[in-house]
């Protein structure tokens, strides 16, 4: 196998962590874009126990709103990271892959429902210690037709081979 490859949906497929690093400060890639339709909000809402009307109440939203209808919760888009990052990126000799947390996040646009949105994601580093490999990865959460980002997180990993 090359050091990396493409699948048909562009999902960068490496061997292993090392061939990996080759793409420090480099992007990964862009998923597809994703509906965040009104059913998804509430099926977020539900499992948060985050109630507030401005995400659930289409009929006060339409009149009360600053947006005019719903908003996503924030958290949900921060929570779709993973399923994004795994239509961007196989690691095949990859044992565990455990989300390891977050150094920042920020919310600089809201989502609406019925918007689209996908990730963009880019290698930021990799640290190799005895126990694994820890890596971080800058993730965008963009709005279709909207040039302010969603949601920008420095996303950590850990990877054991």
């Amino acid at each position: 196998m090359t050091a990396f490859r493409y699948d048909e949906k562009g999902c960068l497929i490496v061997q292993n962590v090392e061939a990996l690093r080759a793409f420090t400060g480099k992007s990964i890639g862009v998923s597809a874009w994703l509906e965040i339709t009104q059913e998804v909000i509430n099926q977020f809402a539900a499992a948060t126990f985050d109630f507030q009307w401005i995400h659930l109440d289409t009929e006060r939203a339409k009149t009360e709103s600053p947006f005019g209808r719903t908003v996503a919760h924030g958290l949900l888009s921060l929570s779709l990271m993973p399923y994004f990052t795994y239509q961007l990126l196989k690691i095949e000799d990859a044992k565990l892959l455990v989300n390891y947390g977050y150094n920042q996040i920020r919310f600089p646009a809201p989502v609406l429902s019925g918007h689209k949105i996908r990730m963009k994601m880019a290698l930021k580093s990799v640290e190799t210690n005895p126990r694994g490999h820890k890596v971080i990865f800058e993730q965008i959460i963009q709005i279709e037709g909207v040039p302010k980002a969603a949601c920008i997180a420095e996303s950590v990993a850990f990877i054991v081979e």
